[in-house]
């Protein structure tokens, strides 16, 4: 079965922090911390499909300083912490792959989708469009006839 967080909305509103998690009380460190490990847990798990953050914006929000912005829309550190490890870390961006000396060129990647551009002395010869989901064939193969 797959798996959602559904209704995560960490705060920092100044609160206690309570049940274990940490002493102290929610800020906008412990609110990027909290939020760093829970996706870092959920996204390293094969059947997770979704989190949803309960709330955009600090404006309106049901619970107080539970968004990812702030009240004037600027980005909070917990949204520069999702922003890092969902756009950087956790994205596959190759570029200049060489073959090796059979022709291959291997890689790992994230489930996802690939735009794949095979080129040579800078000419395009061949694009290709892939989707990369975690299936039972977990390799792809492109042949180019030079």
């Amino acid at each position: 079965m797959p798996l959602h967080v559904t209704e995560l909305i960490p705060v920092s509103n100044g609160d206690s922090i309570k049940g274990g998690y940490k002493t102290g009380v929610w800020t906008e460190k412990t609110q990027a911390n909290f939020a760093e490990m829970v996706y870092t847990l959920s996204f390293g798990h094969p059947k997770m499909n979704s989190i949803n953050w309960w709330g955009f914006s600090d404006k309106n929000i049901w619970q107080e300083n539970g968004g990812l912005v702030d009240k004037n829309l600027q980005p909070k550190e917990v949204y520069k912490t999702l922003d890092r490890l969902i756009n950087k870390e956790w994205k596959t961006n190759l570029t200049n792959l060489v073959p090796n000396n059979r022709g291959k060129v291997e890689f790992r990647g994230f489930k996802g989708n690939y735009k794949i551009v095979v080129k040579k002395n800078g000419a395009i010869l061949k694009t290709v469009q892939i989707k990369y989901d975690d299936s039972e064939n977990s390799k792809t193969e492109i042949k180019i006839n030079l």
